[in-house]
C-alpha cells in the first residue's frame, strides 16, 4: 500500500551536508555578536538623539502656545492703529514664527532618527538571522575544545599556587638593624666621652654594616616578589577571560551540536514515520486479504492498527505497549544525556 502523504513540507537531508569546521563556526559567531554589539551602541546613540528631538519638539510647541495665548490675551477689544499695539503685535508674531520653526526643526531631527531607527533594526534583525543560523561542529571537535576549557583552568590553578606561594614572602625585619644602631649610639656616646674602646666599636660598626646588608637585600628580594606577584596577577586574570571565553564557546558549540544532531535525527524520525505509514498500510491490506482465512490473525491487526485502542500516541497490541508519556519522555532524555557521557562529554549546567 502506497504511504499516506506526510503533511510536513521535507527538510534536506543534512546528515548528507558538510559540516563547517567549529573553529570557523566560533569565528564566525563572535564576528556577528561584535557587528551586534556595535548595532546597539549606534541604536542607543540614535535612541537618545530620538529622544532630545521629541523633547526639543515639545519645547517648541509650548513657546508657541503661549506666544499665540498672550497675543489672544492682549489683543484690544477694539482693534486700532496703535503703534504700541502694533508693535508689541508684531514682536509676538516673530515669537510665534521663531517656535514654529523650532519645531520644523526639531520634526526633521526627529523624522531621520526613526528613518535610522528603522534601517538600525533591519540591519540588527539580519545579524540575528545569520548567527541564529549558525549550526554544526561534531563530538571530535566539542571533546577538543574540552581539553582546551581543563587545560586553561590547570594553568589558572597553577597561577593561583605561585601567587599563595610569592605572597607568603615574610616582609623585611629591620629590627637587627635597630637594636644594632641602638647599641652604636650608646658606643658612640661612650667614645665621645673618652670611654670606649676602639676595637669594640669597630666590631659593632662591622656587624651593623652586615646587618644593614642584610636587610637591604630582604628589602629587595620583597620588593621584587611584590612585582612577581602583579605580574602573575596579570597572567591570571588573563587566564579567567580566557576559561570564561572558552566556556561561553562550549555552551554555544555544545548547542550547536546538539541542533545539527537533532535536524539528523528529524529526518531519521520522518524517514521512520514515513516507513511506519508503509508497514501499517501493509498489515491493513494483508488482514483484508485474510479476514475469510485467517480471522484470528486479522483480529490482531485490528487491535494494532485501531485508533480507538490507542490514547495520545500509543501502539498497543500483542507483546507491544509504546506510549508517549512523561516517564517515556525522561527515559528518552537520559538515554541521550548518558550517550553524550559515554562519549566522555561533561554536558553544560
Amino acid at each position: 500500500m502506497k504511504p499516506t502523504a506526510n503533511p510536513i513540507r521535507p527538510q534536506p537531508d543534512t546528515s548528507a551536508m558538510k559540516t563547517p569546521a567549529l573553529p570557523a563556526l566560533l569565528s564566525r559567531h563572535a564576528q556577528l555578536t561584535a557587528q551586534l554589539a556595535a548595532l546597539d551602541e549606534q541604536i542607543r546613540v540614535n535612541s537618545d538623539a530620538r529622544d532630545t528631538a521629541e523633547a526639543d519638539r515639545a519645547q517648541a510647541r509650548e513657546q508657541e502656545r503661549q506666544a499665540i495665548a498672550q497675543i489672544e490675551r492682549e489683543a484690544p477689544k477694539t482693534p486700532g492703529t496703535n503703534p504700541e499695539y502694533i508693535a508689541q503685535e508684531a514682536d509676538r508674531d516673530r515669537a510665534v514664527n521663531a517656535a514654529r520653526r523650532l519645531e520644523a526643526e526639531a520634526q526633521t531631527r526627529l523624522n531621520a532618527c526613526q528613518q535610522r531607527d528603522e534601517a538600525l533594526s533591519i540591519q540588527r534583525r539580519a545579524l540575528e538571522q545569520d548567527r541564529l543560523a549558525l549550526c554544526g561542529g561534531s563530538l571530535s571537535d566539542l571533546l577538543t575544545l574540552q581539553d582546551q576549557i581543563e587545560a586553561a583552568r590547570v594553568e589558572v590553578s597553577r597561577l593561583d599556587r605561585l601567587i599563595d606561594e610569592h605572597r607568603a614572602h615574610p616582609a623585611p625585619d629591620r629590627a637587627p638593624v635597630d637594636a644594632l644602631d641602638e647599641q652604636l649610639a650608646a658606643l658612640l656616646a661612650k667614645s665621645a666621652l673618652g670611654e670606649a674602646v676602639q676595637g669594640e666599636l669597630s666590631a659593632l660598626e662591622k656587624r651593623r654594616a652586615a646587618a644593614q646588608t642584610n636587610h637591604a637585600s630582604a628589602t629587595e628580594q620583597a620588593r621584587r616578589a611584590g612585582l612577581l606577584v602583579r605580574g602573575l596577577e596579570d597572567r591570571r586574570a588573563v587566564e579567567r577571560a580566557r576559561v570564561a571565553d572558552l566556556e561561553s564557546q562550549g555552551r554555544i558549540a555544545f548547542a550547536w551540536q546538539v541542533r545539527a544532531e537533532l535536524d539528523r535525527t528529524i529526518q531519521d524520525f520522518r524517514a521512520t514515520a514515513e516507513r511506519l505509514f508503509e508497514v501499517r498500510g501493509s498489515l491493513l491490506g494483508l488482514a483484508k486479504l485474510t479476514e475469510g482465512t485467517e480471522p484470528d490473525l486479522a483480529r490482531q491487526v485490528k487491535a494494532l492498527t485501531d485508533p480507538a485502542a490507542r490514547q495520545s500516541l500509543r501502539i498497543t497490541g500483542p507483546g507491544l505497549d509504546l506510549i508517549d508519556d512523561p516517564a517515556y519522555r525522561e527515559r528518552a532524555t537520559e538515554r541521550e544525556r548518558s550517550r553524550y557521557r559515554q562519549a566522555g562529554l561533561r554536558l553544560p549546567e
